[in-house]
């Protein structure tokens, strides 16, 4: 069920949210939005902590955390990728350029030592996290827009979907194309690594989740059937037991990620699509995110109790 919000906290952003990404110790979560700006959250309060001006050109399409939780990575529609300390707020060198269209995804490796960035240009591209320079270059095997990537835990594959295909590719490999993964009969929506990463699970417009074999890129078992409408954004739990999905029939689901089945009712509360949603590091909390709302659920009684808005719609409560 929905529950009650035990708090309510105003949005600092003067436009809709677009990107949240929680801090590796699930102190603090990051946003982004059309308003090109970044702000950091304290995720127990869910009070600003601080408003980061980004000097990108183009509203903010994707973020990410380093594992350390000293960097943050973000992505705009500008085509550029920055780098940021998380405790100054302050810039790491220039900005990122290398793509031709907008970053769509973005996520560093397990070791923080690269970032991975797909485009709607059809490529990745891999950098180096510390000098902010491409290594080697673009990935090529799409045919269409680059819409979800993910680093395997050892850091030695990346997943990426694109359309109705996943790509598998080695990171330490010399050959520039991926395995393609097929199965899906409409467009992969989204992708996620297990924690041990020894599976992936992609969603997609078929109303379907595939689980997928990490090494081989086989599938594993049949799809997970039964939804109402298509998978917007999903999730492991850091265990890997669980699966979390948000719908574009504004409801979020929790399912067992080795039967395939149901855990919980669907949670209405959202009154938008759901195209946002991870789970907090000690696996106690999942963030998700529509273009009206985000709310942060409490996993183990699996109820909201924080929600919040965008400015013009929740108040002018001090944000400073």
């Amino acid at each position: 069920m929905c529950g009650i919000f035990s708090r309510w906290s105003q949005n600092c952003h003067s436009d809709q949210i677009t990107c949240v990404a929680f801090s590796p110790d699930s102190s603090n979560f990051i946003s982004g939005s059309y308003d090109k700006t970044l702000h950091l959250w304290d995720a127990k309060s869910i009070d600003a902590i601080e408003g980061i001006p980004t000097g990108h050109a183009g509203l903010i399409t994707c973020l990410a955390f380093s594992p350390d939780g000293s960097q943050i990575i973000s992505g705009s529609s500008d085509k550029t990728l920055c780098l940021w300390n998380a405790k100054s707020s302050s810039a790491i060198g220039k900005s990122m350029k290398g793509h031709t269209n907008w970053i769509s995804c973005v996520t560093f490796s397990p070791d923080g030592s690269k970032i991975v960035s797909g485009s709607s240009d059809t490529t990745l591209h891999l950098w180096d996290a510390k000098s902010g320079t491409a290594i080697g270059e673009p990935l090529k095997s799409h045919k269409f827009s680059v819409t979800y990537v993910a680093f395997s835990l050892d850091g030695l594959k990346i997943v990426s979907g694109s359309n109705d295909t996943l790509c598998l590719w080695n990171v330490e490999s010399d050959i520039d194309t991926g395995i393609l993964l097929k199965g899906h009969l409409a467009h992969v929506t989204c992708i996620a690594f297990s924690y041990d990463g020894s599976k992936i699970v992609s969603g997609s417009d078929d109303k379907t989740l595939h689980l997928w074999n990490a090494t081989s890129g086989a599938a594993i078992g049949a799809p997970m059937k039964g939804h109402n409408n298509w998978i917007s954004c999903v999730a492991f739990s850091p265990d890997g037991s669980r699966i979390v999905y948000g719908s574009s029939d504004e409801t979020l689901h929790l399912w067992d990620a080795k039967s395939g089945v149901s855990i919980a009712e669907p949670l209405i509360c959202h009154s938008n699509r759901i195209d946002c949603v991870a789970f907090s590091l000690d696996g106690s909390k999942i963030i998700s995110r529509s273009n009206a709302e985000t709310i942060i659920w409490n996993v183990y009684h699996f109820d909201a109790y924080a929600r919040f808005q965008p400015r013009s719609a929740a108040g002018s409560e001090d944000c400073s």
